[in-house]
């Protein structure tokens, strides 16, 4: 299969060499290193323009784009199912595709999280990052959210998320995070945590966000509105108690407050059950 490699940036030219030339000496290489530049103001297109004669690059120029719209636009344009993700700034150890994307390909995981120490060039450096940062011997594989700086997925599993929050500027890998392991909750827990109980944003901007959003973003014509000649795909759910119950232990338990699913028309969820009609079909998304 195929393998992505996606980053964001934005006036990294001071720090990107060390990136690619770990990307250069890769045991796995990539087949292709898929950049989203969100505007830089400094070398940082012209460093990555040097590097095309060694490594398989696609540059994607968004100026104004977030961290988010950036890691997206990236794996829209990426042609591999497989995406492994890093930043700039970072130093990769020499297997680090073989061994990330080795669960997806031998035993068919759908997310696998990476590790990364930090490389302190100064005191305050040091102590920094032995404040902030946990050692390897204190994660729990079972709570362990990984960042982004080292994670590889299925571009199916981005899809069925969709995709980094775009409307956060920061800590987007934490929803992200949360949203792969919780994929059968994670807009009811939008709804319900960040909508009704932390006010971060209005019912209306986040029901557009997940739907007529999500659709441009992965770019689905028909799909998004309730209007004449698109698809007929409806979620009705009371605001009060939509919520994800989904766990660790239990992530694929069904949300709360989901009354009715119409999938193409057709009944998915009625009165809050499953009906057991599938009728939902694969989707191609237009670059």
């Amino acid at each position: 299969m195929k393998i992505s490699v996606i980053a964001t940036v934005k006036n990294e030219g001071t720090v990107i060499r060390p990136l690619f030339d770990s990307l250069k000496k890769q045991t796995r290489q990539p087949d292709e290193i898929v950049i989203c530049d969100g505007g830089s103001s400094d070398n940082t297109v012209e460093v990555m323009n040097e590097y095309r004669q060694y490594l398989p690059l696609k540059i994607i120029i968004a100026p104004g784009s977030n961290i988010s719209q950036g890691r997206n636009k990236a794996i829209k344009h990426a042609a591999g199912p497989i995406i492994t993700s890093t930043d700039a700034g970072v130093v990769l150890s020499s297997d680090w595709v073989a061994e990330l994307v080795r669960p997806i390909e031998e035993d068919g995981a759908q997310v696998v999280s990476g590790w990364f120490e930090p490389s302190p060039q100064t005191y305050f450096e040091f102590v920094l990052g032995a404040t902030v940062l946990p050692t390897l011997e204190e994660i729990d594989p079972e709570k362990f959210l990984p960042s982004s700086r080292s994670v590889a997925f299925t571009k199916s599993a981005w899809q069925a998320v969709g995709g980094y929050p775009e409307w956060l500027d920061y800590s987007e890998d934490l929803i992200f995070d949360l949203a792969l392991r919780r994929n059968y909750g994670s807009f009811a827990r939008l709804l319900g945590r960040y909508v009704r109980d932390l006010r971060i944003m209005s019912l209306e901007e986040a029901v557009r966000k997940i739907t007529h959003n999500a659709a441009n973003i992965l770019g689905i014509k028909d799909r998004g509105l309730i209007k004449e000649g698109m698809c007929a795909d409806i979620t009705v759910f009371d605001p009060n108690i939509v919520d994800a119950v989904g766990d660790y232990a239990e992530p694929r338990r069904y949300p709360k407050g989901i009354h009715y699913v119409i999938v193409n028309g057709k009944f998915a969820v009625d009165r809050g059950e499953h009906t057991g009609v599938l009728a939902g079909r694969f989707l191609r998304h237009e670059v």
